[in-house]
């Protein structure tokens, strides 16, 4: 019996050799997401998936009716969308402004044909044209509250494409805002664009209209970095289609007088947009974002 186990002891080592091989042949392991990717992720885990709206006040404060019921309005639109929105009220230069006057103002009122106010502006669709909501004779503050209200909770009803979050500090009278951009989904060929607005909330001033003394008026628009520019940088350069998951890091600065605007009422708002046309652009908002990160 001692013979015969022997061998066959022998044989098994052989086979156990000849079927193992050196192991050049087995699948690789999969050892996860590199640090590079698990960095990405992380930072991509930091911006909101929400779509917010974009909501603006055209004002004026030697405008009497923007003190009236367009101050009740806006008020009530701010306080009742909550984070829903990023509010704003711009100026222009315009027979019924004083205060506040920048060349945001001026653009935005520009392009969008705005000539009397206060005007009411929103969003509107999945591409976020910009719009100024209709004022009919016979409206009520109450429905017009609801009409801006319904505007707004029509473009938030819809998933967003893209997002942002922000991080930025003031020093030596400039501001740095830090953007994170990510798409939520593929979007085709196409101009897109990241801008980023700094407003200023409650600055007393004093507004024709409003009869309880000098009021603090809401979001003021201050500036948009990079040169003033309302419509922001690309983000796709090339114009190429971009990737659901893509990440956009870029950094925007401009003045910030730190004498003259407060910065603990200062709120810094990225807009994703997209932008059509050849000789005439036309921009559209895809998300706005207040959210930071550290």
């Amino acid at each position: 019996m001692k013979k015969l186990l022997f061998p066959l002891a022998i044989l098994g080592m052989f086979f156990f050799a000849s079927c193992g091989g050196d192991g050049s042949d087995e699948e690789p392991t999969d050892d996860g997401p590199t640090a590079e990717e698990k960095e990405k992720e992380a930072k991509i885990a930091t911006i909101p998936t929400d779509r917010v709206a974009l909501y603006i006040k055209s004002s004026g404060t030697n405008c009497p009716p923007c003190g009236a019921w367009g101050w009740n309005v806006h008020g009530a639109v701010i306080e009742e969308a909550g984070a829903f929105i990023s509010p704003f009220t711009i100026h222009s230069a315009n027979f019924v402004s004083k205060d506040f006057i920048n060349e945001e103002g001026n653009k935005l009122d520009g392009d969008l044909g705005v000539s009397g106010w206060p005007t009411f502006i929103t969003n509107k669709g999945l591409n976020g044209k910009l719009e100024k909501e209709p004022l009919n004779g016979g409206s009520t503050e109450a429905s017009l509250k609801a009409q801006y209200l319904g505007a707004i909770e029509a473009v938030v009803a819809e998933e967003a494409k893209a997002g942002s979050a922000v991080k930025w500090s003031v020093s030596g009278n400039e501001i740095t805002v830090d953007v994170r951009t990510t798409f939520f989904e593929d979007v085709p060929e196409g101009e897109y664009y990241i801008a980023v607005w700094v407003d200023e909330n409650l600055v007393q001033a004093p507004q024709a209209g409003y009869t309880a003394g000098t009021p603090y008026h809401k979001h003021v628009l201050r500036t948009a970095l990079d040169g003033h520019s309302v419509y922001g940088v690309p983000l796709n350069k090339d114009g190429g289609a971009i990737e659901k998951g893509s990440l956009f890091e870029t950094t925007h600065t401009g003045e910030f007088p730190e004498g003259a605007w407060d910065v603990n009422n200062t709120t810094v708002t990225a807009l994703v947009w997209t932008v059509t046309g050849t000789l005439t652009k036309a921009y559209g908002v895809m998300n706005t974002s207040q959210a930071t990160f550290e």
